[in-house]
């Protein structure tokens, strides 16, 4: 009997490493061509060259600048225009809404200005210069861009802040975090601004996560302000604390806003309506 149970306790301990073994195999494959892609996409071509025609790169003033679309066009594949013939102007620290349906062109026309894509035809100005004599780096760093859903990253929040600005001091990013409303709810977190989020941010709700990475605007201080849908997916009361640093960092910043929701867009100052890619109406706010 001592014999058969010391078998059996053999047995049970032999199992589970037998087990994880046979999973190898797959963990393996999976890393393999997770490591593939990384490598691809490292190699990858950027898709827009560095400056038109191998020019030096011109270099944008500092201070507010302007925003220009003239007469631009854009399509993903030929034949079928996403943006036609779109032209409108922004003075230096203006702001207005985007909006129109789903498939107007919106968000396309926000990552035209960072050079995420360049127009088909056309031109786009920022502070009188064109976007395509400018250097990416240069260009992106005047631009800040908040999006529908703010991606956190694996590391403490305050390094998540900090992805606004490389170097910024633990001051600046604290200071950047009340700016956006999000100070309060960061020191209530079990470590504060060293509290780690993990992939996903689960710790975090989506009202937290956005305020997070409207922090991370205010710390980067570009002078031109992109914001994609930043409000769609929160409740009323998560859109209220956001839409509060929002109004903050809007401030003396030339401002796009791109939103569905008439409780966003109705205090904007101008609005500018895209259907099928034209610039349909533009009203503007008295006062």
């Amino acid at each position: 009997m001592g014999t058969l149970l010391v078998f059996v306790a053999y047995l049970f301990q032999l199992y589970e490493p037998l087990n994880q073994l046979s999973h190898v195999g797959s963990t393996v494959s999976q890393a393999r061509a997770g490591a593939d892609r990384v490598l691809d996409l490292l190699a990858s071509d950027p898709g827009t060259p560095e400056s038109r025609d191998n020019r030096p790169p011109a270099a944008l003033p500092s201070g507010p600048l302007a925003l220009e679309f003239d007469r631009v066009c854009f399509a993903h594949m030929p034949g079928t225009p996403v943006l036609t013939d779109l032209s409108f102007r922004l003075e230096a620290g203006e702001a207005a809404a985007l909006v129109g349906p789903s498939g107007a062109g919106k968000s396309t026309l926000l990552h035209l200005i960072p050079r995420f894509l360049d127009p088909d035809s056309g031109s786009i100005r920022v502070g009188g210069l064109e976007v395509r004599d400018l250097s990416r780096v240069d260009l992106r760093r005047h631009v800040a861009l908040v999006l529908q859903e703010s991606r956190l990253l694996p590391g403490t929040v305050a390094e998540n802040i900090a992805i606004g600005r490389e170097g910024a001091s633990r001051e600046a990013i604290e200071s950047a975090a009340r700016a956006a409303h999000a100070d309060g709810f960061i020191r209530r977190l079990p470590q504060g601004y060293d509290t780690r989020v993990g992939e996903g941010a689960a710790r975090l709700s989506l009202g937290e996560q956005q305020r997070i990475g409207i922090a991370r605007a205010f710390l980067k201080d570009a002078p031109i302000l992109l914001l994609d849908e930043p409000t769609s997916a929160l409740d009323e009361a998560s859109e209220a604390a956001v839409l509060e640093g929002l109004h903050a960092l809007m401030r003396g910043r030339t401002v796009l806003l791109v939103t569905h929701r008439p409780s966003v867009w109705r205090g904007m100052p101008r609005i500018l309506r895209l259907e099928g890619g034209c610039l349909a109406e533009e009203r503007q706010r008295p006062g």
